[in-house]
């Protein structure tokens, strides 16, 4: 069904709310009108007016979880999927919503309980599968996560966020070759990703092309939302570093330099 058809029946539906306020069916049916034609802010008012009418109605709790996540609304979706799994009502994909609900709010060991959870329900699942490789990445359990990254590759050897991440990690188990490989790869595929850029831009370091890694270093610090996202995560990849001889003094260099061309550029 096209949005337009959508547009016309909520102008009819909501006409009709006026005179019904309180029906439940007709609440339910704007929300999901809504929610099909991407807003989701004013379908997550809907699912409050139908709570409102019918409290423990399960169905509408967990369509205000999606309406919510949809929204980029993790928190309060993730209140809502978990009020729902007490009743046994998450299939798969919402086992992994609320796995990356748990991501967001840097839990990554209950994110991975739920991404298992929606792996054993769909074992296929390449999204998932990428996510239970990061998780265990966030952990530093970087040998399961290659497990689980390799099986995604299996299934979808062209997911750019999949093929990164095993390069990092072959670059963090000091694989130089395999992560210049793997990184190349999602690069190919993604060519303005900004952690794929800034991968390359470590590779150009440790091969002492300071050049090569000033310019991938320069588009991936333009890719972020902000500056000081760059910064921390520089900072955060230097402890894996160090074995290929890059310093605090190196990164810390490269930060102040990027910075620049940052503000020169925004």
């Amino acid at each position: 069904m096209s949005q337009a058809i959508y547009h016309q029946d909520l102008t009819t539906l909501i006409k009709y709310e006026k005179i019904l306020p309180n029906h439940l069916s007709l609440l339910k049916e704007i929300a999901a009108c809504y929610s099909n034609i991407g807003m989701y802010k004013l379908a997550v008012n809907y699912h409050k007016k139908v709570a409102k009418v019918a409290p423990n109605d399960i169905e509408n709790v967990l369509l205000m979880a999606l309406a919510y996540y949809h929204n980029n609304q993790f928190s309060k979706a993730l209140k809502h999927f978990l009020v729902t799994d007490k009743h046994q009502c998450l299939n798969n994909i919402h086992l992994a919503f609320a796995g990356y609900c748990y991501q967001d709010t840097n839990n990554y060991k209950a994110a991975l309980t739920y991404h298992l959870r929606a792996f054993k329900a769909l074992p296929t699942d390449v999204w998932n599968l990428g996510h239970i490789g990061y998780c265990l990445q966030w952990l530093e359990d970087f040998d399961q996560a290659m497990e689980y990254y390799k099986i995604a590759e299996k299934l979808n050897p062209n997911e750019d966020v999949v093929l990164m991440n095993i390069g990092w990690i072959n670059l963090v188990k000091g694989n130089l070759k395999e992560a210049d490989t793997y990184i190349k790869k999602a690069h190919q595929l993604a060519p303005y990703d900004a952690h794929t850029l800034m991968n390359l831009g470590h590779i150009c370091m440790i091969k002492q092309q300071p050049d090569k890694a000033h310019h991938y270093y320069k588009e991936s610090i333009l890719g972020f939302s902000n500056k000081e996202e760059f910064v921390q995560l520089m900072r955060e990849d230097l402890p894996y570093l160090t074995q290929y001889r890059l310093d605090e003094e190196a990164i810390e260099k490269v930060n102040s330099q990027m910075i620049k061309h940052y503000e020169q550029n925004n």
